[in-house]
């Protein structure tokens, strides 16, 4: 017993996704991390509550998907294919009008999983206040 105390089989601290998973399963929601909190988001040069209060520019957001919303295009030069609405949330709050256009969802399609974390790169569409992604990667 005290060689397993000294050289445990496995790491005694709890990861942020760890707890994350654990309060999720046992309360529906997690409450003292976000999936994020333990990943590595330098890159990042925006939250999703800055974008809600206005941000411009080209936006960088590390977050995880909430929800996914598939759509058939029926109008257009894209007519049959298919592209996403997504709800994101990181550790600040959850933005809703988040659309993945067809292009970019048929290239990383194995990426768009309800409750994976990406790194969404985008720009703000101005006529709908949406924010319209353009690059995306696994964090």
């Amino acid at each position: 017993k005290i060689q397993l105390l000294e050289n445990p089989p496995s790491k005694l601290e709890d990861s942020p996704e760890l707890i994350v998973q654990y309060e999720r399963d046992l309360l529906g929601v997690s409450l003292t991390y976000n999936k994020i909190d333990g990943k590595d988001v330098f890159a990042a040069n925006c939250t999703c509550k800055e974008y809600i209060e206005g941000k411009r520019g080209i936006i960088n957001i590390a977050a995880e998907i909430r929800e996914m919303r598939c759509w058939t295009i029926k109008n257009g030069k894209n007519i049959g294919r298919e592209m996403l609405y997504l709800s994101i949330i990181d550790g600040t709050c959850i933005l809703n009008d988040v659309c993945v256009f067809s292009d970019v969802y048929e290239e990383n399609q194995g990426l768009f999983i309800e409750g994976n974390t990406l790194f969404f790169s985008g720009i703000r569409d101005k006529k709908r206040d949406s924010f319209i992604i353009k690059k995306v990667s696994q964090i």
